[in-house]
């Protein structure tokens, strides 16, 4: 049933995010990509009643990474990513040309994520259950072995006009996870993202957030399912 305090969204609010959308696509996701997943039938399905609240752990009190000057240049290579990350790292080195000077590991994704996009923790079209729930149930059913996993890349000078850049870029190559998401009532499309770099007004503000969930904990394989 729809969240209780808060209506469907009317027609034209519904039109203009239909519209945004649609454009984020075409700037996005690789035209193959949107050709085969859009074909009648071909989206992967996934039924919203199975999501689940994820446990979040109280943010902590200090950065665990303290040595590093804030705010750096920096990838978070999200879980959908981790089953990608070498040919990320190829297109972020060889093909943009910016140096990884160090790796930092994120063991719990889905508590710095509630802390990070706010905005994701928010009610789902309207209805009760949160998009991020939607999402932490989708990746943890397609690969239990890193979907709490994330990666900090910490780069050379980058400026965040060339960060956004680079995550489409990314985006481009490497493509995005698409997924029909429904329930008895509804049915729309949610979208899963390889990256995330920061915006230049919040840079300041994720650095410090990632920097209290980040460790420098031994990398792991790229090896998974997709």
């Amino acid at each position: 049933m729809p969240d209780k305090g808060r209506g469907a969204p009317g027609p034209g609010k519904r039109l203009r995010k239909a519209i945004k959308r649609i454009l984020w696509y075409i700037k996005n996701v690789p035209l193959h990509q949107l050709i085969k997943d859009f074909a009648p039938g071909a989206m992967e399905r996934y039924d919203a009643r199975e999501a689940r609240p994820f446990k979040v752990a109280p943010l902590p009190g200090a950065p665990s990474v303290a040595d590093l000057d804030p705010p750096r240049s920096f990838i978070l290579v999200k879980p959908f990513g981790i089953p990608r990350m070498d040919r990320i790292r190829e297109l972020v080195e060889t093909i943009a040309g910016y140096r990884i000077l160090e790796e930092l590991a994120i063991d719990d994704y889905w508590s710095l994520a509630h802390y990070l996009f706010d905005g994701h923790m928010k009610m789902y079209l309207g209805r009760p259950y949160p998009e991020a729930e939607i999402w932490y149930a989708i990746l943890a059913k397609k690969n239990p072995a890193c979907f709490n996993r994330g990666l900090v890349w910490l780069l050379d000078s980058c400026p965040a006009p060339e960060l956004s850049k680079l995550k489409v870029l990314v985006r481009k190559r490497v493509g995005v996870g698409f997924y029909r998401v429904h329930d008895c009532q509804y049915s729309s499309i949610t979208c899963i993202t390889p990256i995330h770099t920061p915006d230049e007004a919040r840079s300041a503000d994720e650095w410090d957030i990632i920097m209290r969930f980040a460790s420098r904990s031994a990398s792991f394989s790229s090896a998974g399912s997709s």
